[in-house]
């Protein structure tokens, strides 16, 4: 019989899924990425620059104080953006739509977060960061028995340092390379440099500008596991680091945490490239809820 209940009892539960994702969106936007951190730990020890070192020396800065005041790292808190992976397993009994507003809701208050979902148009603000699309929600599906949620809070100087090329079909590899890296050029310090450089290539339109979104997730110093797409990273990452952007676009060593290119399949006749950012924050929040109730924060 206590088995019995215990098997009833099991699953996933509303309180418990938005308490997790507060909590998930708070380590996100007060501790940013621990990888980040190392990388830019290493770059201030080797950069030769004086400004760009103490560009390194304030972002370093900025991770001790938002860790010591439980605060959020950037006055710019972001938009909610929600990747979900749902297991064919997985029965929930609450609207998760309906849930994650909740969430963003409960942590705009709680955290805080800074108010950033404004009408495009008419500019009045939702004053929650819910509605008008946000949270805005990407679905992917598989075999398993958890759901698995990436919170990526993007903010307004990496949203607006991006860009959308279509190719004509025959264009080279190397012509697209040059756009890349003057992109990058065109950017300077303007995304909060050092950053991830994300690139989405084939698909459609929208598809690449999404690919080169998912492209920023992926943790800097993780390649492309096509190794030739690998390749093409590495060199772009040492072309546009030898520009001398440096930090904040200041002058100095290093521009660029990673370049992190995405590929899809493509029509014949279409060639699209996109490129965006995510800033050395790194921010983001990733929570695994398994069917028998149990929680996993990464």
């Amino acid at each position: 019989m206590a088995k019995l209940n215990e098997k009833k009892a099991a699953g996933i539960k509303k309180k418990q899924f938005i308490e997790a994702i507060v909590e998930s969106m708070r380590k996100a936007v007060v501790y940013g990425s621990d990888i980040n951190k190392r990388i830019i730990e290493d770059q201030y020890k080797q950069e030769r620059s004086r400004l760009g070192k103490f560009q390194l020396s304030v972002i370093l800065e900025d991770f001790k104080i938002a860790r010591k005041k439980q605060v959020p790292l950037c006055q710019d808190t972001g938009v909610p953006i929600f990747y979900v992976k749902l297991g064919s397993e997985v029965r929930l009994d609450f609207d998760l739509n309906k849930a994650l507003a909740e969430a963003v809701r409960g942590a705009t208050e709680k955290i805080p977060l800074r108010r950033n979902v404004a009408h495009p148009i008419w500019k009045w603000n939702t004053h929650d960061n819910t509605g008008l699309g946000f949270p805005y929600i990407f679905f992917d599906y598989f075999r398993g028995d958890y759901i698995e949620l990436l919170y990526y809070p993007k903010g307004g100087g990496t949203e607006n340092m991006s860009k959308l090329k279509m190719f004509n079909s025959v264009a080279t590899l190397d012509e697209v390379k040059q756009f890349i890296i003057e992109t990058a050029a065109e950017f300077m310090g303007k995304c909060c440099a050092p950053y991830t450089l994300g690139v989405g290539v084939g698909g459609s339109s929208d598809i690449c500008m999404n690919l080169a979104k998912k492209a920023t997730i992926r943790d800097a110093g993780v390649r492309n596991k096509d190794p030739k797409i690998a390749a093409i990273e590495k060199e772009l990452e040492n072309k546009i680091n030898s520009l001398g952007i440096g930090p904040m676009g200041l002058g100095g060593k290093k521009s660029l945490l990673a370049v992190n290119i995405e590929v899809a399949g493509v029509h014949p006749s279409v060639y699209p490239v996109g490129i965006t950012n995510n800033c050395w924050p790194g921010r983001k929040g990733r929570v695994r809820f398994y069917q028998n109730g149990k929680i996993k924060h990464y």
